[in-house]
């Protein structure tokens, strides 16, 4: 837990310095842990294809960042949108998140306003200092 605690407390600093370096640091964490270990044969094909977008989302409130989320559903779903194409959204000003990632979680997986889109496309609640499968070693952070 201490490895752990010593990535929160780096993602927090960068988060807090502004929200473009909060979505710089996801773009290097996966690019070193999700994409550099291959796990995730999806990410992997999107990366392949340059089909991975960083997105912040400036909304303070999550009926607001459903909306977000939603819209951007919609340009993933489009015609002309890229096989594999994923979205990464990070969503650093609702303080109810930054304080306790499972309430994040909690919403992502049970949310009323973001139902119908699971039929749309697949939603996934990551953080960078959270595991949720805790399969990963100590020492990756």
């Amino acid at each position: 837990l201490s490895g752990m605690a010593a990535v929160r407390r780096q993602f927090n600093s960068r988060c807090s310095a502004g929200v473009a370096e909060c979505t710089e640091h996801v773009r290097k964490w996966v690019d070193k842990t999700v994409l550099g270990l291959g796990l995730c044969p999806w990410a992997s094909r999107a990366a392949a294809g340059g089909a991975i977008r960083y997105l912040s989302c400036l909304e303070e409130r999550p009926v607001q960042v459903a909306r977000f989320l939603r819209a951007e559903a919609k340009s993933l779903c489009d015609k002309g949108a890229a096989r594999w194409a994923t979205s990464l959204v990070v969503c650093p000003r609702v303080s109810a998140w930054n304080a306790d990632f499972k309430t994040f979680d909690a919403w992502v997986s049970k949310s009323l306003d973001l139902d119908d889109l699971e039929d749309l496309v697949a939603l996934v609640a990551f953080h960078p200092a959270f595991r949720r499968w805790h399969a990963l070693a100590d020492h990756v952070s």
